[in-house]
């Protein structure tokens, strides 16, 4: 009695979320995204450098500029390799079986945005460390005191070991986070049959 259109047009779009083709689409898409924003950033940051020309600052400041902008690049690299990996492992996620959808892929979310932290405060700080340790020796509180993590660098070799772990740290936290989500879906699944 009610089979017309204007009572059924919505019923594609809700088969494709109770599938969880809907939500797949999605987190690709935020992994896609977030993946060519990571191979852009770095041109972004480029350009200042060479506006302001800060190359040609002195030898001290124009080389770490250029090391550390390369270690930026390579770190923003990872990142994109990280999301477009990640994105390739979304399409066999969920099993067609399963009543649980957005809980793997939400948890597949923590856990590659972890990975993603976690390997930037790593490398980024164990890099930022050495330079300030090695390379500027007393110019260093000078160049860095505007950035957010300064009273971490200042330790010295300490900061070189600490910035790892940390890396290391969070990714593992966000790993057991994401795979506690996983556990309860699949014991969710499990309990219903």
């Amino acid at each position: 009695m009610m089979n017309f259109k204007f009572c059924t047009f919505i019923e594609p779009l809700l088969k494709t979320i109770d599938s969880g083709v809907f939500f797949k689409k999605v987190f690709a898409l935020i992994y896609a995204i977030f993946g060519i924003l990571a191979l852009i950033t770095p041109l972004y940051f480029l350009l200042p450098i060479i506006k302001y020309k800060v190359l040609s600052s002195g030898f001290k400041v124009a080389f770490s500029v250029i090391i550390i902008w390369i270690i930026f690049a390579f770190i923003c690299w990872i990142v994109f390799q990280i999301l477009w990996n990640r994105k390739k492992q979304l399409k066999n996620l969920c099993s067609k079986n399963s009543k649980l959808i957005v809980v793997p892929l939400l948890s597949h979310f923590i856990k590659t945005f972890g990975e993603i932290f976690g390997f930037t405060f790593g490398i980024l700080g164990f890099v930022v460390s050495i330079f300030y340790t090695l390379v500027f020796s007393g110019l260093g509180s000078y160049y860095f005191m505007s950035l957010p993590f300064y009273n971490f660098i200042s330790y010295g070799v300490v900061s070189i070991i600490i910035f790892p772990f940390y890396g290391f740290i969070i990714i593992a936290i966000s790993r057991a986070f994401g795979e506690l989500l996983e556990a309860t879906s699949i014991i969710a699944n499990n309990t219903s049959k």
